[in-house]
């Protein structure tokens, strides 16, 4: 053995030496993982024989390491394997680092081309259409529908909302009213207005604007101004605004010709009043249709966003658009908006009366007795007020059978080969979730209304059926509540036609009417949905959508944050107990997507209270791509965290998935996710010539 001292300089030089190669053995890492992006050629042009140079340097040093290694092996061997280790980590903490970064680039990219082609699409048919003027119009209309859902007054915005949005307002005001009260927002300060994306589709150019902004938002009384409940100070929300207009129709450029949001016709530039039709007083023209310029037609929670969630292949559209070319999503989103808030005031008054012309006799008489009969503990009425919607999405399309020869559909000798007066075989049918949440309220007998802290959470499932004949209208596609036989809206009464033109409204013969209504988890839902996914005929691959970017339809559906936080609350409270590290995941995992934490206590409470109604995979093959989505978007960074991983093993653990299970899908998304990305970035430089 050496003595010390020539020990010690055998030590000191071999730490040199490895020293000297690790930067050798680090450049080697960037070069094999990253060299498509790092620029090129010009190192080999900069240095004549560099590279065999550096090469034959490495493998030298290498070597002299390895002999000392040999001579003195109680000390090289210890020594070596720890610098070894420290080279992997480094190396393995660049290459994750590197991926991360390919991924980010690569998805900025995607979302940056898809955008483009987006607004590019939009000026070949409109040329006059220029981004920043459209989003300083979205800013007026957001203050002016501030202002008029403060005033429980929608006339000044009427003409450029869908009869889903008004609806939804209407009889939100209603219940406010009822309880003595209307919301005020103060303060008001609009920090940021941007496109989040768009498509187009056979009817409607749609934009989805990302609004981001604060107020002070308060409940105060009708009686006296005085405050009730809410903030005291101002608080920031994000809200995602659906803008849709007809195919074709073009900006006006004259400044000295306003539109809809500024309270003119666009059509013919007059003074907008209404008349009971919505239409122009001067020209006629339809103005909630989008016929002639961009109307809202939804509003969107930013953590229920669904980015993509639109452009998707869903079961039965593609088959039910070539029987009815005039289907469109939006104006059947805005119908089942229209029909669940007709449904919520149905629940609160108990009573059917507000559905009578929207909803199938059959189903009518069906939950006029459910009302009757739902009561609480004390024999007190009981419903869930206060709703608030998260999002309202198309799950797909269930045709009904084509008739036996001879025999044309919905005809009379198909109605009498059936027992029951609307047998679900005669309809198409059309599959909608609503995610909204409420508050629990009772009704004594004496009518005193007493509202509850307890909350709920709800996936609900909305069947909507129309006859296999029915055609859509594209002129009256989002006029929802409105009779598209004449026109006029759907009053009140208690019959299914229309007081204006005696047409029958609630048959399925004409527009979508409810047929069911049931939770997202429920057997009932669970074979609808099945019955969906297996009569619907498989979707080509390789298909695109307008914009012309292909579809993957092995993707599995996008999900938003509210939605798998919802999932891992559920999960997380399976025993009934949450402990300090779980709340900790759940709130890390809330902040990363802005999720309010008003939200996620909501979550919570709505979990210990049992009302956390939040679908849950039905079999293994659905639990992993389930876990695939929430990979996806953990990893929409190109990495994940400590506690998102922690989270998705717990819901893997709930699905029966172990951890290593968890542990390969993780690696398997983030390695698409990073040749996806890669791709995106190498056309990019083919396209621009590098």
């Amino acid at each position: 053995m050496p003595p010390p001292t020539r020990l010690r300089r055998l030590t000191q030089l071999l730490l040199f030496l490895i020293l000297l190669a690790i930067p050798a053995a680090l450049c080697f890492a960037r070069a094999g993982g990253g060299q498509s992006y790092s620029g090129g050629s010009h190192s080999s042009g900069s240095h004549s024989g560099g590279g065999g140079g550096d090469g034959g340097g490495a493998i030298y040093l290498i070597f002299q390491i390895l002999r000392f290694c040999f001579v003195y092996p109680k000390v090289g061997i210890p020594i070596l394997i720890v610098v070894a280790g420290g080279i992997f980590y480094v190396y393995r903490t660049g290459s994750s680092s590197y991926t991360a970064s390919v991924i980010r680039r690569g998805g900025a990219l995607a979302d940056e081309q898809e955008q483009s082609a987006l607004l590019a699409a939009l000026r070949q048919t409109d040329p006059a259409f220029d981004q920043d003027a459209f989003l300083a119009r979205v800013r007026v209309a957001f203050t002016k529908i501030q202002q008029a859902w403060c005033g429980q007054n929608l006339a000044a915005v009427r003409p450029f909302i869908s009869d889903g949005v008004y609806e939804r307002f209407t009889l939100q005001f209603d219940e406010q009213r009822a309880q003595g009260l209307r919301n005020q927002m103060d303060d008001l300060d609009i920090e940021d207005v941007e496109t989040a994306g768009g498509y187009a589709d056979t009817l409607f150019d749609v934009l989805n604007i990302r609004i981001e902004a604060a107020a002070t938002d308060s409940m105060v009384s009708l009686k006296d101004g005085q405050r009730l409940s809410g903030s005291t100070t101002s608080v920031p929300f994000v809200e995602i605004w659906t803008f849709l207009r007809r195919r074709g129709a073009k900006t006006n450029a004259d400044p000295a010709k306003p539109g809809l949001i500024e309270g003119n016709c666009p059509n013919c530039g007059g003074a907008i009043e209404l008349n009971q039709n919505a239409n122009c007083q001067y020209c006629g023209a339809i103005l909630r249709s989008g016929q002639y310029d961009w109307v809202l037609a939804e509003i969107t929670q930013d953590c229920e966003w669904q980015p993509g969630g639109q452009q998707r292949a869903l079961p039965g559209i593609d088959a039910l658009m070539q029987l009815d070319p005039g289907f469109n999503l939006q104006a059947l989103e805005d119908r089942a908006s229209v029909i669940f808030w007709r449904l919520a005031t149905a629940e609160r008054l108990a009573n059917t009366k507000p559905l009578t012309k929207a909803a199938l006799p059959d189903f009518l008489e069906r939950y006029q007795a459910d009302l009757t009969a739902r009561k609480g503990p004390k024999g007190e009425r009981v419903w869930q007020g206060d709703r608030a919607v998260g999002s309202v999405d198309t799950l797909g399309i269930i045709l009904a059978p084509p008739p036996t020869p001879g025999q044309s559909a919905g005809s009379a000798s198909a109605q009498s080969a059936a027992p029951d007066s609307s047998p679900v075989d005669l309809f198409d049918r059309a599959l909608l979730e609503i995610r909204w949440s409420g508050t629990r309220f009772t009704a004594d007998a004496t009518g005193k209304i007493q509202r509850h802290e307890q909350s709920s959470v709800s996936h609900l499932l909305l069947v909507l059926a129309r006859k296999p004949n029915a055609k859509t209208d594209t002129d009256e596609a989002i006029s929802s509540a409105h009779c598209p036989t004449c026109g006029a809206p759907e009053g009140g009464g208690a019959s299914g036609v229309c007081e204006f033109c005696g047409a029958t409204l609630n048959d399925g013969h004409q527009s979508w009417a409810l047929q069911d209504a049931t939770s997202l988890n429920s057997p009932k839902a669970l074979e609808l949905l099945s019955d969906m996914r297996r009569s619907a005929p498989a979707a080509p691959a390789g298909i695109s959508n307008e914009n012309g970017d292909e579809i993957d339809n092995n993707q599995p559906a996008p999900q938003s944050p509210a939605t798998t936080l919802a999932w891992m609350v559920k999960m997380t409270l399976a025993d009934g107990h949450l402990d300090d590290k779980e709340r900790e995941m759940l709130e890390s995992y809330a902040a990363q997507y802005r999720i309010p934490a008003d939200r996620l206590n909501q979550l919570i409470g709505a979990a210990q209270a049992n009302t956390l109604d939040v679908p849950l995979p039905a079999d293994e093959t659905e639990a992993r791509a389930t876990l695939k989505a929430m990979a996806r978007a953990a990893l929409a960074d190109g990495k994940i965290s400590r506690e998102e991983q922690s989270l998705l093993e717990a819901a893997g653990e709930h699905l029966g998935l172990s951890d290593r299970d968890v542990s390969l899908l993780l690696k398997r998304t983030q390695s698409e996710l990073y040749a996806d990305a890669r791709q995106q970035l190498k056309s990019k430089r083919n396209g621009n010539g590098q």
